[in-house]
């Protein structure tokens, strides 16, 4: 029974220390001080294949908060071929767009390596079959975004920018809400929205 129970602590001491703690950080760069009331934002994405990963989740989760807010969203991915991107955003735009907020990353790192570990293995050693080992690798998310939210009520005009830091695991989208909340609670702060 002792010998379990050691067992068990060496166990939740090593998943404890392969376990990686997600961190991010918005640092607002420019702050709105006059009020706004956005019916309609397109939300643009600019990167890599990586970037855009990370990118359709969290368009996804703050187009969903928007609605509940009765702001109407889009999403776009700008990738390698800028005149196509800019003829395709012209059409998003339309009439009906207020402002545009677009993510622009920064830092080059993208997918990294978290930690690797064998782990002891199904088998059957009574019956024949020997214990295989098994691996787990847990691969985790790094960048900086500069974020700019452009009112195009009048003249387009950056009313509000940010950078935002991201590290961790993204695997699952719970991982975003926590993002979409920084993000939202600097706009709502700011008076972009309500």
């Amino acid at each position: 029974m002792r010998l379990l129970i050691i067992y068990l602590v060496q166990i939740l001491v090593l998943s404890m220390a392969t376990c990686a703690a997600q961190s991010n950080k918005l640092t607002e760069t420019k702050l709105n001080t006059t009020p706004k009331d956005f019916k309609s934002l397109l939300i643009v994405g600019e990167g890599t294949v990586e970037t855009r990963v990370f990118f359709e989740s969290l368009a996804e989760q703050l187009q969903h908060k928007l609605k509940d807010k009765g702001i109407d969203s889009k999403y776009y991915f700008k990738g390698n071929d800028s005149a196509l991107a800019d003829k395709e955003i012209k059409k998003l735009l339309g009439e009906n767009t207020d402002a545009v907020v677009y993510f622009e990353p920064i830092d080059s790192l993208h997918f990294a390596e978290i930690y690797y570990r064998k782990q002891i293995g199904i088998g059957l050693p009574s019956l024949g079959y020997p214990t295989v080992p098994r691996y787990s690798r847990k691969v985790g998310y790094k960048d900086v975004l500069n974020i700019e939210f452009i009112d195009l009520t009048n003249e387009p005009d950056m009313v509000w920018s940010a950078w935002l830091e991201v590290d961790g695991d993204f695997s699952h989208k719970a991982a975003f809400t926590d993002i979409r909340n920084l993000i939202l609670v600097s706009w709502k702060n700011n008076k972009l929205i309500k």
